[in-house]
């Protein structure tokens, strides 16, 4: 086994310095975003609260992030986690340990695999958007409008 075949669950608490080799890694950023989770990572975490849900260090480490949801116990919605790992809020408070903050193409890769960019001979899984995610406000992000979604090259669903 070599570091590339690593794949790093639920990533909630890195060490300092993060891993050295790149490495997969998936986890909700969604998790983070709550005021209860930050009050209870502060409490329980202390200084190392800093290190809980690091995607900006895993990500400057060239960890390969992938963002998921905790359904059911959180809502099922891609823009929600996308937006947490960019603000690091899920609402209008200060940004939570703002140095791990991602880019919004970062975790538009994170949430799709890597799968932005359509490829010849791809899967044909597509997510049509009225606008581009990549200048919408954090705000507008968390709330952002699906045109239309294709799933294995057929509609699914068509506002």
């Amino acid at each position: 086994m070599t570091s590339a075949d690593l794949l790093l669950r639920n990533a909630r608490l890195v060490r300092d310095g993060a891993p050295a080799e790149p490495v997969a890694g998936t986890t909700s950023a969604r998790e983070l975003a709550g005021p209860a989770a930050q009050v209870v990572a502060g409490r329980r975490l202390g200084r190392r609260a800093g290190r809980a849900f690091a995607f900006g260090g895993l990500l400057a480490a060239g960890a390969e992030l992938r963002l998921g949801s905790d359904a059911p116990v959180a809502p099922l919605d891609p823009w929600l986690s996308a937006a947490a790992a960019v603000h690091r809020s899920d609402d209008d408070r200060e940004s939570w340990h703002p140095e791990q903050e991602i880019p919004v193409g970062a975790a538009l890769d994170a949430s799709t695999r890597g799968g932005r960019t359509p490829r010849a001979g791809g899967p044909a899984d597509l997510v049509v958007l009225d606008a581009d995610p990549m200048l919408a406000a954090v705000d507008d992000l968390r709330t952002f409008p699906v045109h239309s979604t294709l799933l294995a090259g057929r509609w699914t669903w068509q506002a």
